[in-house]
């Protein structure tokens, strides 16, 4: 994976605080021309050559793939990330399957946020996008890297995307069948398919081709039939997604109850 440059700088930048030193002062104590140098550095502007990482890692007492990359875990969300927007993308495809089944990243992706502006909205889906990846690789990472076991390294990019890609499809499945699993692919089938004509359920053909101001009334009688049908599905799928809604949340309460109960 590539080395960001801005990252490198704001690791450098809290390492130099947390010692309390002025740029001046760690560029004498590292070797390096002088202040200017740290700048860049801090700044994203320029990268450390590689003796120079070696330098600071000593003198920080880190790791060198922890100045190059972060935490593991900081390494493993920035991979799965690149990995993402791949055009031949490792996970992409179990990726999503899993962020269905485990999360309401359906409810986000069938969504259209009117307070967004037309230009904003493929920006706007795809920082949703790495939120929830972000979350999901967070709130499951000891188990992840339990999982992944020794291929959890740096530099490791390969292995460790075929491996996490096991750890999908296997948390999919096992999520995919449990109550709140299967609720959101019911959720996430109805609202994919939902028609587009609302407000005539309560109608017949012959209302809205009595209703001259109705753009509908000059169909043909079959189509505004189909229209109408469209609407009573609409209605249906409503009520069923305030169903669900209604399901789920008297099984958090009644889990909630358990999980108190097993604290006591």
């Amino acid at each position: 994976m590539k080395e960001n440059k801005k990252e490198i700088g704001e690791r450098i930048h809290d390492l130099r605080i947390r010692k309390n030193l002025s740029m001046e002062e760690l560029a004498n104590n590292i070797g390096v021309g002088g202040k200017s140098t740290i700048n860049t550095w801090e700044k994203g502007v320029t990268l450390p050559r590689p003796n120079y990482l070696v330098r600071l890692s000593k003198y920080f007492g880190v790791d060198i793939n922890y100045l190059k990359y972060g935490s593991l875990k900081n390494y493993l969300i920035d991979l799965v990330i690149d990995d993402w927007d791949k055009e031949n993308s490792i996970i992409s495809a179990d990726l999503e399957h899993y962020l269905e089944v485990a999360t309401d990243y359906s409810g986000f992706k069938n969504g259209f946020p009117l307070s967004v502006p037309d230009e904003k909205l493929g920006d706007f889906y795809h920082e949703g996008e790495l939120s929830f990846i972000k979350n999901a690789i967070n709130s499951n990472y000891s188990e992840i890297a339990n999982f992944l076991g020794s291929t959890l390294k740096y530099e490791n990019d390969i292995e460790i995307l075929k491996e996490l890609r096991k750890w999908l499809r296997a948390s999919a499945n096992r999520v995919g069948s449990s109550f709140l699993g299967l609720t959101r692919l019911y959720q996430d089938g109805i609202e994919k398919w939902m028609p587009n004509t609302m407000g005539y359920s309560d109608k017949t053909v012959k209302d809205v081709k009595n209703d001259k101001s109705d753009f509908m009334a000059q169909w043909p009688d079959k189509q505004i039939l189909d229209s109408i049908y469209q609407s009573k599905l609409v209605d249906w799928q409503l009520d069923a997604l305030d169903k669900l809604s209604q399901l789920k949340q008297e099984y958090l309460k009644e889990l909630q109850k358990i999980e108190d109960n097993d604290k006591n």
